[in-house]
């Protein structure tokens, strides 16, 4: 069975929370092929090598302002100029490869009539704050998921991280457990905090800027990890380690020796934070009504501390985590993903004959 799993370029977060999916779908006897852009096509080549790959247009997504009314019209042309490329493509690959099914990562437009196509998302309603700007991503999302088998969100039944996020009622969704490769490990701490940056632009950058004085200006071993995909050796700044690239085993190190993670409130890394069990100053991209609604979830976590973007205090934030414990969470896959994994392999067994 050939599988095409194609993944949105989004910053790094849809393509770390693929790997435990294309994992287990290479142990399970599938032929894997990847299909993405940028960033997290370059990171998916490294991490499996093996791995035949194809690149798919970009949606080159930005988040210029704080304002969701402005960003949403700066973006909208580019997704539906994107969606139906990469839905052209998608169709010529899979006529060209002959694969059983498609998986997507948040990719609308890759999916094909004629064999199973199964979309992963953690997002089915949107959060814009008043109804005239929800109400058409709603329906726009509607419209694309009518072309999709299966709905797999990566949570629980119980929404524990989600939350109103993926709160509607369809016979397509199916939950998948929390999906990260990253573990605990009881490991001496060897930084007060690591900072790993992800996103899209200008954001990113903004946030390096703003905290870079502060983790300059702290007395203490810190961590930077810019999330930029190159090779360049790592640089120094007083007591801060700079790196522009970690790899995944170096990023589930830092999560496991640092007192304190700065990060992003992106939902793979809150995965991967909760897998873990670190200690957190989380602060949600602007002009990303998904990131500050996960912000207000996670102040119910005593191991997180979320600030505002403009606002970030890392001294305050560091102070404020002191004491707090670790937590783990105590539910991921309990087979939720297998039995996934099952039931595309029924859709893909009838699809071929």
């Amino acid at each position: 069975m050939r599988i095409l799993y194609c993944v949105l370029n989004w910053g790094l977060g849809h393509a770390t929370r693929s790997i435990p999916v294309i994992r287990a779908l290479r142990a399970n006897g599938y032929e894997v092929e990847i299909a993405s852009d940028g960033g997290p096509l370059a990171f998916l080549r490294r991490t499996f090598p093996e791995c035949a790959s194809h690149e798919l247009p970009g949606y080159n997504i930005t988040y210029p302002t704080r304002s969701v009314l402005l960003n949403a019209i700066s973006q909208l042309r580019n997704m539906l100029r994107a969606v139906s490329a990469e839905h052209r493509l998608t169709e010529e690959l899979i006529s060209k490869h002959r694969f059983h099914a498609i998986i997507s990562d948040n990719r609308y437009g890759c999916y094909h009539p004629s064999i199973p196509s199964i979309l992963i998302t953690h997002q089915l309603r949107n959060l814009a704050e008043t109804t005239i700007l929800s109400k058409p991503g709603e329906w726009l999302v509607n419209g694309y998921l009518r072309h999709f088998d299966e709905v797999w969100i990566p949570d629980t039944p119980d929404r524990i991280l989600s939350g109103k996020l993926t709160d509607i009622s369809s016979k397509k969704v199916r939950f998948i457990g929390h999906l990260s490769d990253q573990v605990y490990s009881p490991q001496e701490k060897l930084y007060d905090i690591a900072a790993i940056l992800s996103g899209p632009e200008p954001q990113r950058t903004k946030l390096e800027k703003e905290i870079l004085p502060q983790l300059v200006a702290h007395r203490g071993k810190c961590v930077l990890v810019r999330g930029m995909m190159n090779d360049d050796p790592p640089s120094y700044e007083a007591d801060v380690t700079i790196h522009s690239y970690m790899d995944r085993s170096g990023i589930n190190n830092l999560l496991n020796s640092s007192e304190v993670i700065l990060c992003r409130t992106g939902y793979s890394s809150l995965m991967d934070l909760l897998n873990v069990g670190a200690k957190a100053i989380l602060i949600p991209t602007p002009g990303q009504p998904e990131q500050v609604y996960l912000g207000e979830r996670m102040k119910r976590y005593e191991q997180f501390v979320v600030q505002k973007q403009g606002e970030v205090d890392v001294k305050a934030g560091i102070n404020n985590l002191k004491n707090k414990a670790f937590v783990r969470a105590t539910a991921h896959h309990d087979g939720l993903l297998e039995s996934a994994l099952l039931s595309l392999r029924g859709r893909s067994n009838a699809s071929v004959r």
